[in-house]
């Protein structure tokens, strides 16, 4: 029991900034604090708790999210490496050959279309959890399925995807049209489902569970599977890329191959300062530049 016992609704400023401050010896960027400020003040105001009453609003704490923005800035921290398409390529076959031991694994199939899925695609995650198999169809030339809301649709007009069969690395049809089969998908259920970690572990068989992928298994599952595909650890991999790395390593093969409007369209993307930000350039790109300066000089 707190000593002494503190109210939660309304809370005082003193809790409120231990708490922010709490949050700011352990997070890494603003965003994090700045969202629990926000997730109080709205408590507070559903409460009916007076504005000018809100404890978020007090100086205290707004001294200690000015701190906390003095010290993470607002940039973007920490953004992950763009996927190769060979390194993500291993671990695909890997995962969807099956498990160590030969086995089918209907999980790890479900890791490897998932990750294909949004490579090839240029998905966010949460693009990737509204993948319905009843919005899916698949042809003998190619795959579509509709995205009912993106996170920058504006409008909420939806957004229609296209992958291509075939590749050279890997077919997202395939494993696509795998999963169905395999899971016995159909209807309004999401493509891409959770399982029980434990029971997967002893049963590659065991049935998915019907509700989406959450995002913390979502990053783990795809960084194990590149790991192990790459013979490197999970830390090593970890420390380099994450799930928007995905959208991030399709959208930099599809910049070089296509026009920019085609790029713009096959992303997404509402401005193309947002787009530029997922191509990370090559090192031949970066020496042409080089080169290009110098006979200027």
């Amino acid at each position: 029991m707190r000593q002494p016992p503190r109210e939660s609704c309304p809370a005082s400023a003193l809790t409120v900034a231990l708490y922010l401050r709490f949050l700011t010896d352990r997070a890494d960027s603003f965003s994090v604090v700045k969202t629990a400020s926000g997730a109080i003040f709205a408590v507070h105001d559903v409460a009916l708790v007076p504005r000018d009453l809100n404890p978020t609003k007090a100086e205290l704490c707004k001294a200690v999210r000015e701190q906390a923005k003095r010290k993470f800035g607002l940039g973007v921290r920490k953004r992950k490496a763009a996927m190769p398409v060979e390194l993500l390529a291993a671990g695909v076959r890997m995962y969807a050959s099956g498990d160590s031991k030969g086995r089918f694994s209907l999980f790890r199939l479900t890791v490897a279309c998932m990750a294909a899925v949004m490579w090839v695609g240029c998905l966010r995650y949460s693009d990737m959890q509204m993948v319905w198999v009843g919005a899916l169809r698949i042809y003998p030339t190619h795959m579509v399925f509709l995205l009912c809301n993106r996170k920058n649709d504006v409008y909420r007009e939806g957004d229609v995807v296209y992958c291509a069969r075939g590749g050279k690395w890997f077919c997202p049809c395939e494993l696509s049209e795998r999963l169905i089969a395999a899971g016995g998908l159909s209807g309004a259920v999401n493509l891409f489902q959770s399982w029980d970690g434990r029971k997967a572990v002893r049963d590659p068989q065991v049935p998915l569970s019907g509700r989406h992928i959450e995002y913390h298994a979502c990053r783990r599952e795809i960084i194990r599977m590149v790991a192990e595909g790459a013979g490197r650890t999970e830390q090593e991999v970890q420390a380099v890329f994450g799930t928007q790395s995905m959208r991030s390593g399709g959208a930099t093969v599809v910049a070089r191959k296509v026009s920019f409007e085609e790029f713009m369209r096959h992303g997404h993307w509402v401005t193309p300062a947002a787009a530029m930000r997922y191509v990370e350039p090559s090192t031949e790109e970066r020496e042409l530049t080089s080169n290009k300066e110098q006979t200027y000089l």
